[in-house]
């Protein structure tokens, strides 16, 4: 079983395989390069097209690729690979078990000032300059107070940015222990995906299985046609917005925290989580394509 990105690991995947005479899994996280170039970070030019023969080359490596989300099955497809076996193998997450450690993030209680929490990577594909621009038109609204918790190539900038505009109702953290960020959760009242409109290739954000998992519903500002919105919509564990005008984002923040104060959202998250991200799942999942018993790990009578 080996992970993407890197790309550069499927020679030595191979390699393995042969030696060892055993089938091999790959996981796809982020699409690299293509959500390079989505970015702007990268451009379709020479570097772009060695790195597209090492992505295929891993892809052809593996006897199994499992991707985040079924959106992402058609980009592998319009990619003509269809010789390798795709399959849909949702992310995964283990929560430590409680007590949870105490959270260094302070949030000081205050009546109907609903907490807003932002945990994870703050880069340029998260794009949350928008969520500073909501963050500001909701200062005098309904004075929701925005935890932003993490590291990233952006985050000086977006600090800078809330201290010019005054942002007096947005605080900047670093990274905490990951155990104590269940206790963060358990004093927020939603979190935050945010995922840059430009990129067209779709995953399911670890902070998303951490959110269900802490029981917190969700406001996801989200790229077109992702998988979340479907997700997020069908359990009724938040709302989704797809567009760049700032009334529409505005109305589904609103609605978003309306759901939060269901007293079921909670469960529902959890619920969630535990039907379709937990690690249990990916590991039978994983096995059975192997050919292995989820059970005592050997072959399975059809091999």
């Amino acid at each position: 079983m080996f992970y993407s990105p890197t790309i550069f690991l499927g020679y030595a995947s191979k390699r393995l395989s042969a030696f060892s005479r055993c089938r091999s899994y790959l996981i796809i996280r982020d699409i690299f390069p293509e959500w390079a170039v989505d970015m702007g970070v990268m451009g379709r030019g020479l570097a772009f097209r060695f790195f597209k023969l090492w992505e295929r080359y891993q892809y052809r490596a593996a006897d199994t690729v499992g991707v985040q989300s079924p959106a992402n099955l058609e980009y592998y497809e319009f990619a003509n690979l269809h010789e390798t076996r795709l399959e849909v193998l949702h992310n995964w997450l283990q929560p430590p078990p409680a007590p949870f450690p105490e959270s260094p993030v302070e949030i000081p209680a205050e009546a109907d000032s609903p907490v807003i929490v932002y945990a994870g990577n703050m880069g340029v594909a998260q794009d949350l300059g928008a969520m500073l621009a909501l963050a500001e038109r909701m200062q005098h609204k309904n004075r929701a107070r925005f935890v932003f918790v993490g590291r990233g190539s952006e985050k000086e900038a977006l600090e800078r940015t809330a201290s010019a505009r005054r942002l007096e109702n947005v605080s900047f953290h670093s990274e905490i222990d990951p155990d104590a960020i269940w206790s963060l959760y358990s004093a927020a009242d939603l979190g935050i995906v945010s995922l840059s409109p430009a990129l067209t290739t779709h995953n399911i954000p670890g902070k998303f299985l951490s959110y269900m998992f802490g029981g917190l519903p969700v406001f996801a500002r989200i790229n077109a046609g992702n998988d979340l919105e479907a997700i997020i919509n069908d359990h009724e564990i938040g709302i989704c917005c797809v567009s760049d005008e700032a009334a529409e984002i505005d109305a589904a923040f609103l609605e978003a925290i309306r759901i939060s104060r269901d007293s079921e959202a909670s469960d529902r998250c959890r619920a969630l989580a535990a039907a379709m991200f937990s690690a249990e799942s990916a590991a039978a999942q994983i096995m059975a394509s192997l050919g292995l018993d989820p059970v005592d790990g050997g072959p399975t009578e059809s091999e």
